[in-house]
């Protein structure tokens, strides 16, 4: 948005709603790890280890999603022009990580991943990750060659970097599940 008062209540909800999701943690942390206290079996004390490790990682898309906000907050500020190849490689990396994080959800809803499904997904993963190392290499270039100016370029490649990142975490949430399934598959 270019309206500043909308920017900023924006970027204050997101503000806002990360520290929620870092308490939410917390509180879920302890529940678990108070339940994990508990007499379980050696198969329930691992499920509730993966539980904690699916809440964090969610916590941590919710921080990617904070860091976004504040590289999209410091373009505002400076008033980085992005080009349109720019914006069409944000457009298309947003796209990806909607892609990962429907999948995400879905999964979290079914609790149950088909060894087709994670392929998907781990398929999303490599095409996030090798869409970074091409705009990695070209805004390099871009940079050495005055398409637009270095600060431009670096806060172009720290927005895809946390994409990715948070693709990183979205996939960490899918590999959670899936071993869940597959554990209670060998027992």
């Amino acid at each position: 948005t270019n309206d500043e008062q909308n920017f900023v209540n924006i970027y204050s909800r997101i503000e806002k709603y990360e520290g929620i999701c870092d308490r939410m943690e917390v509180e879920i942390a302890a529940y678990l790890n108070q339940v994990a206290d508990g007499r379980l079996s050696d198969q329930s004390k691992h499920e509730v280890h993966k539980m904690l490790r699916i809440v964090s990682e969610l916590e941590s898309v919710g921080d990617a999603n904070f860091n976004l906000s504040r590289y999209i907050s410091y373009r505002h500020r400076d008033r980085l022009p992005y080009t349109e190849d720019q914006n069409r490689n944000i457009e298309m990396m947003e796209s990806l990580l909607a892609q990962a994080a429907n999948k995400m959800v879905e999964a979290l809803d079914k609790v149950h991943i088909s060894d087709s499904e994670f392929a998907e997904m781990m398929r999303i993963e490599t095409e996030i990750n090798n869409f970074r190392d091409d705009l990695k290499a070209q805004n390099a270039l871009n940079v050495t060659g005055h398409v637009y100016d270095y600060l431009t370029g670096v806060n172009y490649m720290d927005t895809i970097s946390e994409f990715e990142k948070m693709g990183d975490y979205i996939i960490n949430v899918e590999e959670a599940i899936y071993e869940k399934k597959h554990d209670k598959e060998t027992l």
